[in-house]
């Protein structure tokens, strides 16, 4: 028994013992704590100490107990296992005691996760300078100094120490620095200075980014080779000194300058190299002081003075002496390309491009100069111009690694993805990889899907430069894309800090931060990244390196139409359309506005076709948005299933599946839906069903396809008009089908960087039954007959619809040109039944009437327009149109054409950064299409106002828009004026009538934030209506809506709409005052994949007569309604 229980035992323990071994939470010591990712200078590793310090000069692994020693303009860079990114400065020495393997890396692929067994981090300095940080704020780490004991969660920080002194400086979150004579809590911007056998202090707060100024990572500025010719006469001591600096042997390099200098103290060339080996090891603020402490005029000691105090922040002195040497004429091409950093700075791109090709003109081997060229035509999507000034760097240089990085993102946004990752994979392998490779690559394993690896990536990006805005903006949105949004929240503020001008981080964080329901903060953040970016609605990144595809189809109007903000929504999108046409996500924003209005369904068409049209290929193309934004151009597939139900047999279904590759440019969506309801009559419902497919592939970087087919039936039952009014009579025979095949096919061609061509082609299918019952008394003699009776109209409308259109941007104008060419065929048929019946119901007789024709029609227009930006305040837009109608009554079988040319002409003035005057006065031929290529505004006033085709719409408006921080007021008169053209025979002839409509009035919109989770919209409006078609509809109106809505972080959402709807008819009819109250409940469950959603109409279940007509088209039905919807996402 005994022997038994022993082997028991021993089964336990080996068990056990397996356990810990794999544990994510635990790491032994033959295990990886970390890896040397690259190293400067002279490094020393010690693996315990038993073990004899070891030289090393390429990467390499770290283990618990190992320590690491660095000397004299020496450095190291190290990543661990617990995500710390720890850089060592010169003469340090640091020691691995304990880490907690938690990397996202390492948990991915661990055969046990999701287990804490508390292990604590712990790292020793024993002396020298470190930068680390961990936004992990779960992570349990510290720091051991000899004076202190230092807390980290979650935080960016350096420290120094020696025997007898400590002191930590806090960049970003909180630490806790200890020892037995006391602790103190150190929040960012602050420093603890810690003396032997003395509690923590802290000291004054402290400009932080002077603390980690040696982390910077820097360009190769100078051609250090040709320094040394002319400085050193000795070609043997050239040489050692060159070797030395090659084998980032920075120390010894110097020690050989600086017994140079000695012979020559005063040699300029020899100082500046001297400076510039201080700038490569980090050392940049000495080599400032170094440079200042000289007395010399000579320019290219000055300009080497302006790179140090670029490096530095003193970007003031850095553009004085830039200037000074400007005026002077006496830069050379090394201060060129400073001036040209400098511009970049004040994202100045103009005069960067102007720098860097004055530097070329100077030295046309100045490699560097044609880089950076090369890098703003890149970002100019300019792709040609920068491989060929690529390819000549790399002639001149091979192996350039600023030429050979950029060469990898060029192949990376001509889709090669594989090419792009063995480019800098060569680079890596060679041991001269930096941030900038590491970033490539990071953004190349996303976009084949490969998380752990561009995680990897992008931490060792940031680790090589970790005073980069841009890596962490991208680090921040990997950190979303894996669902840690609370670090990448933290990692966008640190951004933010390094980078006050850069809009980027500000537009991440405000998708993630609305992601996490989080509206109020996410606006506020869009609005300071639109405030960074010359006031154009921000898009994409600044960074000129990444194209930044996913975020280009990110809805943003959804951050505020989500608290009921859509006027507010609707402006920023127009706003940046003026300013940039083909800007896609602009369109996606505005149509995702212009769908929370009700009179504005043509101009949602045209901005879905021209969103769909020119937005790239990507995960983001078709998303639903249920679950989390992607910020990566991702492969992937997403599924969307809704069910609805409610009162009145209210039935919703729809599948929608979406996704994209890539690899392929390739993008597909499909969508099968289905409604129906009784009506709120339950004899007046209706019924639609559409199936649908759309895909994109982006063949190459000029030329952007779409293809779509769908199919679309409904059925309507009882009329059209009235539909939502109490007192109108049920028509029980009346029933309207609707159904119509389309194919589309869309191309965005872009010539070059300014010109841009669009097209579409679209074959549709309509067929359309109408069925109508009818009863009206013919007075005979002195008997009342009835005449009653249903006809049933039926028509088919076959066309092809091609349209073109150009847009040429020169200077300050957007210069569009355009034609519209639609043919096809009416081809109808009535059938009209009647009896005649006597007062006693007896019928007198029964006719039937049938006719039918086959008729032609078709529009043609021609078009151009230019928006001219005259000023930075004032913008004019002006077009002509050309346009022929070829139009028909398919009931009468007449025909007519109309011939229209008409003229477009809108001002903007903004009159400072929150106010805004618009006016605009248009003409326009509604065409039978809607969805069309041509602007939808004028001076950012929509044209379309939903009417009758063949209707020529006159229209006049003024606009004041007043927008603050916290939201918008918006005030607009105007004037439309609606001719509809018909045409019947009468006494053997074709008679033209124009039945025309009038509706006058004025608008205010008032839409705020309150706090950071409360929506109010306020709208009044007041009108007049005429109409030859529907008179009995002419009216006095005065309309006021109010709406709260209310978003609690737990993804709970409340929203109620007050409705008020005063109407004075001109004819004999009653009047109406309507009073209608809305709500809604949805909640979004926390993983972002559920969502239910609850709404009511006409709460408190009023009756009343809602009237609708070529103005008003959509209604409120006079009855309670409610819904209750699921969906779900997988």
């Amino acid at each position: 028994m005994k022997v038994k229980n022993r082997v028991i035992s021993s089964y336990i323990t080996a068990f056990f013992s397996v356990l810990i071994f794999l544990l994510p939470g635990y790491v032994l010591a033959s295990d990886v704590a970390g890896r040397i990712v690259s190293l400067y200078g002279d490094v020393w590793v010690s693996t315990g100490p038993q073990n004899p310090w070891r030289k090393i000069s390429e990467s390499q692994n770290l283990y618990i107990g190992s320590t690491v020693k660095t000397g004299r303009l020496s450095g190291v860079n190290m990543r661990m296992e617990d995500e710390s990114l720890i850089r060592l400065s010169q003469t340090s020495e640091f020691k691995v005691e304990g880490v907690r393997i938690s990397s996202f890396w390492r948990r991915a692929t661990s055969l046990v996760s999701g287990l804490n067994r508390g292990v604590k981090s712990t790292y020793r300095l024993l002396t020298g300078k470190l930068w680390g940080r961990n936004n992990n704020r779960r992570l349990n780490s510290k720091v051991i100094t000899t004076t202190a004991t230092i807390g980290i969660r979650g935080t960016e920080y350096s420290i120094e120490a020696n025997e007898e002194f400590s002191s930590v400086t806090i960049m970003e979150g909180v630490v806790l620095a200890e020892n037995e004579q006391g602790q103190i809590t150190i929040n960012s911007g602050e420093q603890a200075i810690t003396r032997a056998g003395q509690a923590p202090q802290k000291s004054t707060i402290v400009q932080t980014g002077e603390s980690v100024q040696w982390t910077v990572q820097v360009p190769e500025l100078i051609d250090l080779h040709l320094y040394l010719k002319r400085s050193v006469s000795d070609k043997r001591v050239t040489a050692q000194i060159y070797d030395a600096y090659q084998d980032t042997q920075l120390s010894s390099a110097q020690n050989l300058v600086n017994e140079e200098l000695i012979k020559n103290p005063d040699n300029t060339d020899l100082n500046i190299v001297n400076a510039w080996l201080n700038i490569k090891a980090g050392e940049t603020r000495t080599a400032y002081q170094q440079l200042s402490k000289l007395s010399s005029n000579d320019s290219a000691l000055l300009e080497m003075k302006a790179f140090s105090a670029f490096l530095i922040g003193k970007l003031e002195e850095a553009n004085r002496i830039i200037a000074q040497l400007k005026k002077q004429d006496s830069l050379s091409d090394m201060g060129w390309v400073v001036s040209g950093y400098l511009s970049q700075a004040n994202y100045d791109l103009p005069a960067a491009k102007k720098a860097y090709e004055m530097a070329l003109e100077k030295n046309t081997k100045n490699q560097l100069a044609r880089v950076q060229l090369a890098t703003l035509y890149f970002g100019s999507e300019q792709e040609q111009r920068a491989l060929n000034l690529v390819h000549t760097s790399l002639r001149a240089r091979p192996g350039f690694l600023p030429a050979t990085n950029l060469k990898g993102f060029i192949q990376l946004s001509q889709n090669e993805i594989s090419t792009a990752i063995k480019t800098w994979q060569q680079a890596e392998s060679t041991g001269n990889a930096n941030a900038e490779t590491y970033f490539g690559l990071s953004l190349a394993y996303m976009r084949k899907g490969k998380v752990e690896e561009a995680m990897q990536s992008i931490a060792t990006a940031v680790l090589l430069d970790p005073q980069r805005s841009m890596y962490l903006s991208y680090w921040g949105k990997m950190l979303n894309q894996i669902g840690r949004n609370d670090k990448a929240l933290t990692v966008l503020d640190s951004a933010i800090r390094l980078d006050k001008n850069d809009p980027t981080p500000l537009l991440y964080k405000a998708i993630i931060l609305r992601d996490l329901n989080r509206p109020g903060e996410a606006i506020k953040n869009i609005q300071a990244a639109v405030n960074l970016n010359d006031n154009k609605g921000v898009y994409r990144s600044r960074s000129l390196l990444d194209k930044d595809l996913a975020v280009q189809n990110v809805d943003l109007s959804r951050l505020f139409t989500q608290l009921g903000l859509g006027e507010w929504a609707h402006k920023k999108a127009m706003d940046s359309i003026k300013l940039d046409f083909t800007n896609s996500a602009a369109h996606i924003s505005n149509a995702g506005a212009y769908a929370e209005m009700s009179d504005r369904g043509f101009a949602l068409q045209s901005e879905a076709l021209l969103s769909r049209l020119m937005q790239p290929a990507n995960i983001n193309s078709f998303a639903s948005y249920l679950g989390h934004t992607s910020l990566y151009d991702l492969p992937g597939n997403e599924f969307n299933l809704a069910v609805g139900v409610g009162n009145h047999a209210q039935k919703n279904l729809s599948l929608i599946t979406a996704g994209a590759n890539p690899a392929k440019q390739m993008a597909w969506s499909l969508v099968a839906q289905h409604e129906g309801n009784d009506g709120w009559r339950d004899n007046n419902g209706d019924t639609f069903d559409n199936l649908s497919m759309i895909g994109k592939w982006q063949p190459d970087q000029k030329n952007n396809v779409t293809v779509s087919i769908s199919t679309f039936e409904s059925e309507m039952l009882d009329d059209v008009y009235p539909r939502y009014e109490i007192n109108s009579l049920p028509d029980e025979e009346s029933i309207v089908e609707d159904s119509i095949l389309e194919l589309g096919v869309g191309l965005h061609h872009k010539v070059n960087n300014h010109h841009d061509l669009l097209a579409y082609f679209t074959i549709l299918e309509r067929t359309y039954d109408q069925i109508d019952g009818y009863e009206e008394d013919i007075p005979v003699g002195t008997d009342i007959l009835l005449r009653k009776g249903f006809d049933d109209f039926y028509f088919e409308r076959p066309y092809s619809h091609l349209q073109l259109q150009g847009l040429y941007r020169y200077n300050n104008h957007q210069l569009f040109y355009g034609l519209m060419a639609l043919k096809g065929e009416m081809v109808s048929e009535l059938d009209d039944n009647f009896k005649l019946l006597d007062p006693f119901n007896n019928v007198i007789s029964e006719t039937v009437f049938s006719s039918s024709y086959d008729l032609d029609v078709s529009f043609t227009s021609l078009y151009v327009q230019d928006s001219w930006k005259i000023t930075p305040t004032i913008q004019l837009d002006i077009a002509a149109y050309f346009e022929e109608m070829e139009n028909s009554n398919p009931r009468t079988g007449t025909e007519w054409t109309q011939e229209e040319t008409t003229g477009r002409l809108g001002l903007i003035w903004n009159m400072n950064k929150n106010h805004i005057f618009r006016l605009a006065s248009f003409e326009t031929l509604l065409p039978f299409v809607s969805s069309r290529l041509d602007p939808t505004d004028i001076a950012g006033i929509p044209i379309f106002r939903n009417t009758f085709e063949g209707s020529l719409i006159s229209e006049s408006d003024l606009v004041w828009d007043f927008e603050w921080g916290n939201g918008l007021i918006s005030t607009t008169f105007y004037r439309v004026e609606g001719f509809t053209t018909g045409a019947e025979f009468m006494g053997g002839k074709l008679v033209k009538e124009v039945a025309e409509s009038k509706q006058e009035g004025f608008s205010i919109s008032f839409n705020s934030l309150l706090g950071l989770t409360t929506g109010l919209a306020f709208k009044l409006s007041d009108f007049e209506v005429e109409s030859e078609a529907l008179p009995s509809y002419d009216r006095e109106e005065t309309n006021a809506v109010l709406g709260v809505s209310h978003m609690h972080t737990s993804g709970l959402v409340a929203s109620i709409k007050q409705v008020h709807r005063n109407i004075t008819f001109d004819s004999n009819r009653g009047d109406e005052a309507i009073n209608v109250t809305n709500l809604s409940l949805s909640y979004d469950f926390s993983n972002k994949t559920q969502l239910v959603e609850f709404e009511v109409s006409n709460l408190f279940d009023e009756a009343f007569n809602w009237v609708t007509d070529e103005f008003t088209t959509s209604g409120i039905a006079p009855e309670r309604l409610f819904t209750l919807k699921y969906t779900v996402s997988f």
